[in-house]
């Protein structure tokens, strides 16, 4: 595609970093690649809206700045020579490993990476910039082989790793346990978050009280809508991840019982829409300390990792917490994760615990890809790549340099011979 030049803004009317040095072949300069790259990536601009953006921030340089077809091939470009760069071979990297899924037949499994010796031991909190993608692979059929190979693929390049983080969905959970066997020196961690709610599931799934909680939280929900007391409504109910998005109802429910009604408020009509609620007065209770315990154990691995300190002071936060036989018997649960959360401990060490991170990362590619009508996965899958980039102007003319968009094709064709737009191109013309 032809692009007109870059405009010199010397005068200094421009403010985008028209000058440096311009990757081989190219008409932009590395600096404004990794400007409009950071306006997509990091401002959550649409690709139209950082090339507007870049024109009216170039004010008279206007006429020199990308379309949005440019930034859109520099994200791809950027998101495979990640996944293709070389990585160190040391002996403390941290795997974490998560599928996405989206309309259609195809699903796509992440490993993302980071050195345990290059984390900050009071704040394990990882930002997108914090990782190294390894790994994505975009299959239909996704089982417990597949995992296991592409692990072993990557363990060719970096030795082996000393964990793997993911949830405990079945498929990898299967494969990381199958080459935990065969490495001498990685463990599996499962998700702190996840776990601690798979342990509060255990509790309540089922419990015929809880049950009726959630029926008529949404029946009240439906009833206040178009009342004057709709600020009073709860909060809606989670169909998918409910069992990690408690929070706002179990607190919506506790804070109602324990507040007066508003003054303003017509009584009759208060009690009509919230008079059950003291009915589970006591049980919400309960619901709400066995949530603060899952969040303060998350809070604490999630900050300080898994290590002497941390599991210390999980044991001792929990002691707080002591009460009835189902207080007990969740508090027990969580020693558990805790007592198999040190077993994989060396001394003196601290491991990632939470992957999170991976969650984040794929969040921030489903909000990229969302104004696209064709939700599928396309080769915008590989702006996953960009989002763990650094994105440096050096970085960015080494992947502008090495990696063309013939690559990107042919990578993309590996995995999906034909997509929806595709098929649909061919039925309709």
């Amino acid at each position: 595609m032809l692009r007109e030049p870059e405009v010199d803004s010397s005068d200094g009317a421009s403010l985008l970093p028209v000058k440096g040095e311009h990757p081989r072949g190219h008409s932009y300069s590395a600096s404004l690649m990794s400007k409009a790259l950071d306006l997509v990536l990091s401002a959550n601009n649409s690709f139209r809206g950082a090339a507007r953006s870049l024109q009216i921030l170039g004010e008279d340089a206007a006429e020199g700045c990308p379309s949005l077809w440019s930034i859109r091939n520099w994200v791809l470009r950027v998101g495979l020579y990640e996944l293709e760069r070389p990585k160190p071979r040391t002996g403390d990297w941290a795997l974490i490993l998560d599928h996405t899924i989206q309309i259609g037949p195809h699903k796509a499994l992440l490993v993302l990476g980071v050195q345990l010796g290059q984390l900050d031991p009071k704040n394990f909190a990882l930002g997108h910039q914090d990782m190294t993608a390894f790994s994505l692979e975009i299959v239909e059929q996704s089982n417990a082989g597949k995992v296991l190979e592409t692990l072993e693929r990557i363990t060719e390049q970096i030795g082996e790793p000393r964990v793997l983080v993911s949830d405990a969905g079945s498929d990898i959970k299967k494969a990381a346990s199958l080459f935990c066997e065969r490495s001498s020196q990685t463990d599996w961690v499962p998700d702190v978050g996840h776990r601690m709610a798979r342990l509060l599931e255990a509790e309540l799934k089922g419990d015929p009280k809880w049950e009726s909680f959630l029926s008529q939280a949404a029946q009240c929900r439906s009833r206040c809508q178009q009342t004057p007391l709709s600020p009073w409504l709860p909060p809606p109910q989670r169909s998918k991840a409910r069992w990690m998005n408690l929070q706002p109802l179990i607190t919506w429910g506790v804070k109602m019982t324990q507040n007066p009604m508003p003054a303003w408020a017509e009584a009759r009509e208060f009690k009509r829409l919230f008079d059950w609620l003291y009915e589970f007065e006591e049980d919400l209770g309960d619901y709400w300390t066995m949530m603060h315990m899952g969040q303060e154990t998350c809070r604490i691995i999630k900050q300080g990792g898994i290590g002497s300190e941390s599991l210390g002071n999980c044991r001792e936060m929990l002691k707080e917490h002591a009460g009835d036989a189902r207080l007990r018997r969740h508090a027990a649960g969580i020693r558990d994760y805790l007592k198999e959360a040190e077993s994989k401990l060396k001394p003196g060490e601290t491991l990632l615990g939470s992957s999170d991170i991976i969650e984040s990362v794929f969040g921030k590619y489903k909000f990229l890809v969302e104004r696209s009508p064709q939700k599928e996965i396309t080769r915008l899958i590989l702006s996953i790549g960009a989002l763990t980039s650094k994105r440096t102007p050096e970085l960015v003319r080494a992947a502008m340099e090495t990696i063309k968009m013939e690559s990107v094709a042919n990578w993309f064709k590996k995995y999906v011979v034909e997509n929806a737009r595709s098929l649909r191109k061919a039925a309709f013309g």
